[in-house]
């Protein structure tokens, strides 16, 4: 609407700054003075300006064109006349014309504003005033029209948007929207197309193969000796940096007699092979050990399952049957190993050097490059866990 309202105006301001349609030829005169040249051809005579020219039919005016580049507003030809130039009456159109032809004012080209009132100021001294004609009266009564209307537009618009917002109030006043249950709703946020909103971690809640494979391999080995004390044994994790195949000693309670010895693998897809297998068996025939226990978060080779098959002293424990052996425990055991493997940051892999939590990395060179691993902080160590193998 205020689009429209702008388009009216400028319309109403090109059609009225110009010279009244219908004005005889010697009110254009008196209006901007006299042409520098004119033609005649019949009824038709054209006034030519210096800017602009006036096409008369009939001793009327028809139409008003300026040059190219002139368009300047008429105000800037009307100017007073000089002294000794007598003025133009309206209704005399005949003397003041020769008075003009023959004057100063037609060399040069001075223009003089139309006469329109003609008084007596006294009968004994009869005096000729002259009322100048405001050439943009008619434009400034359509501009105070059109800004009339925009205003009573506006005041109507804004009363009906009060009106309409009072009565959404009453209604929620008489039938109140019911109150919202639980946390209050967040509103959801602006995301581009290849951006998707970020899922809120889920915390474990029971035992599960899936918070196993969460495990990073030290809070694995930590439930694996809680898991040794559950049944009622003394159990030690053996110190950082080479462990020389063992990773948890267990004793008998209250006595320092070794029982058995364990070596912890949290593997994600990966199997634990026969190597793995053999060099453990060669460790506990060195530690002198009884027995030792081979825990993994996986599974176990066919050729590494033979092994433990034929050596009655060893015994392997894939990821399975470990999370069964857990839930066969007391409800109060379960609960107790479940707040050691979830306690803190489970999921991020220790150093086995330096004890500090890894960082992810991207490799940029090699043949890995482009492959995410997990490295140690501390400089010099060296120390990485390729995500395939964690």
């Amino acid at each position: 609407m205020v689009r429209r309202l702008f388009l009216l105006l400028f319309l109403a301001v090109s059609a009225s700054a110009q010279v009244p349609v219908g004005a005889t030829k010697q009110e254009v005169i008196n209006l901007v003075g006299w042409p520098a040249s004119s033609s005649r051809a019949g009824d038709r005579e054209i006034l030519n300006y210096p800017d602009f020219t006036v096409v008369l039919e009939k001793n009327q005016m028809t139409n008003l064109h300026f040059k190219p580049g002139k368009n300047r507003p008429l105000s800037s030809y009307l100017v007073s006349p000089p002294k000794g130039i007598p003025a133009i009456s309206a209704q005399n159109h005949s003397a003041p014309a020769t008075a003009i032809s023959n004057s100063p004012l037609a060399n040069s080209r001075t223009f003089v504003p139309q006469a329109s009132v003609v008084q007596s100021i006294s009968p004994d001294r009869p005096r000729r005033v002259v009322a100048p004609i405001d050439p943009f009266a008619q434009v400034k009564t359509r501009i105070a029209w059109m800004l009339g209307l925009f205003v009573v537009f506006a005041g109507i618009k804004f009363w009906l948007r009060g009106a309409s917002e009072k009565r959404r109030r009453g209604v929620d006043d008489i039938f109140p929207p019911p109150p919202r249950r639980g946390k209050e709703v967040v509103p959801p946020l602006i995301l581009s197309r290849r951006q998707s909103p970020p899922e809120p971690e889920r915390m474990p809640t029971e035992w599960s193969m899936t918070l196993l494979k969460e495990m990073e391999w030290h809070r694995f080995e930590h439930v694996v000796a809680a898991y040794e004390r559950e049944l009622g044994n003394d159990a030690d994790l053996t110190d950082f940096g080479p462990d020389g195949g063992v990773d948890i000693r267990v004793f008998e309670k209250n006595d320092r007699v070794l029982k058995r010895v364990i070596q912890c693998k949290a593997y994600g897809a990966q199997q634990v092979g026969v190597e793995l297998v053999r060099s453990f068996f060669g460790v506990m025939t060195l530690e002198k050990c009884p027995q030792g226990a081979f825990y993994t978060t996986s599974s176990f080779t066919d050729a590494a399952l033979s092994i433990g098959l034929a050596e009655p002293t060893l015994e392997l424990v894939d990821g399975p049957t470990f999370l069964n052996r857990i839930q066969r425990l007391k409800l109060s055991a379960q609960l107790r190993l479940f707040d050691v493997a979830t306690d803190g940051d489970y999921k991020t892999p220790t150093c086995p050097s330096c004890a500090v939590k890894m960082v992810l990395r991207t490799a940029k060179s090699g043949r890995n490059a482009g492959n995410d691993f997990w490295a140690c902080p501390q400089r010099g160590c060296g120390q990485i866990i390729n995500l395939r193998r964690q």
